[in-house]
This record gives structure tokens, C-alpha cells and sequence, in this order.
């Protein structure tokens, strides 16, 4: 029997009013070489501070997938990391800033890790993935894949010194 710590799985149906995210765009991405294109992101530092001077705490770190072809939920995804912003029209050079529609999210998460590096080393990040992509979603309500395909929230309560990982799916009533 393993000794590894099995995350306690949350989930909950939330709103997310119309949007903008400001960030980095890759097209078409190799899902398996994601872990690359966050190490890119990490690493503009100038980007970050701008998407923490016009955001919120838990909305600053979100990886985006969007569909490449709107037409095809099977084909190649676009991949967005950055943060949900107010009050920027503009991207800087080398970013990219994309309006979003209101929409219902399922998220899936776990219980919160007291510290980043617990929650790096837990193995939550990949278990919570795999779990909400299992996860029947509740009578009544559809994955909503226009154009959001799924989203990675990196969430911190600072006051407690709280951490976890969110994975929202947008959805619509049946």
C-alpha cells in the first residue's frame, strides 16, 4: 500500500463575468512540454508585475487551453498563461490580452496545501487534473468548450498561507 498522501477532491459550480486575460500565448502546444511553456512565463518578470498591478491575487496565475479550431474540440489547443486583469486595453510587446464571455464554470480542486512547495511536491497538481477530466459534471449541465477548453487556476489564500490547484471547466445549462 502506498504512503502517498491522496488529495481530498472539492468541487463546486461558480459565474465569471466577462474578461480579459493578459499573458503569454503559445499556439497549438505539445500538452507534454506545458511544464516549458510555464518555465517561459515564470521567467518574464516584467509581464508578471504587470498582471499583479491589475489583477486580483487569485486570478493571476491561470493557464488557459482555447481551441485552436473552434470547429474541432478534438484538434490542437492554444495555450494562454497569465491573468485575469482590469483596466489594461493594450497588451505590451510579445503578450497577448483576450477578451473572454461570461460564463459558468465546474471547478475541481483539493484541499489546501499549507505552503507552494508542499503543494509542488504532493502530486495533487496531476492527480486534481486527472481527476476533474473523469469527473461526471452535475445533472443538468455540459462542457461549454467555446472557446474555453479548460482552465488552470493556481490559487493562494495570502492571509493563511494556503495554496491549491483549480481546474475549471465552462459549462452550460441543458
Amino acid at each position: 500500500m502506498s504512503n502517498e498522501k491522496q488529495p481530498n477532491f472539492h468541487s463546486y459550480i461558480t459565474k465569471l463575468d466577462d474578461h480579459k486575460i493578459l499573458g503569454l500565448f503559445f499556439p497549438s502546444i505539445d500538452p507534454c512540454k506545458m511544464g516549458d511553456d510555464y518555465g517561459v512565463y515564470e521567467n518574464n518578470r516584467p509581464l508578471r508585475e504587470l498582471i499583479n498591478q491589475h489583477s486580483q491575487i487569485g486570478d493571476r496565475e491561470i493557464g488557459t487551453m482555447v481551441l485552436a479550431d473552434l470547429t474541432d474540440t478534438n484538434g490542437p489547443k492554444n495555450f494562454l498563461l497569465g491573468g485575469i486583469v482590469k483596466g489594461i486595453d493594450q497588451a505590451p510587446d510579445g503578450a497577448c490580452l483576450m477578451d473572454f464571455p461570461a460564463s459558468e464554470f465546474f471547478v475541481v480542486t483539493h484541499d489546501w496545501c499549507a505552503s507552494e512547495q508542499e503543494l509542488m511536491d504532493s502530486g495533487f497538481i496531476a492527480k486534481t487534473i486527472g481527476y476533474a477530466f473523469e469527473l461526471k459534471l452535475p445533472d443538468g449541465y455540459e462542457k461549454y468548450e467555446y472557446p474555453v477548453y479548460y482552465r488552470e487556476r493556481w490559487n493562494f489564500n495570502a492571509d493563511e498561507n494556503q495554496y491549491r490547484l483549480e481546474v475549471w471547466f465552462a459549462i452550460r445549462k441543458i
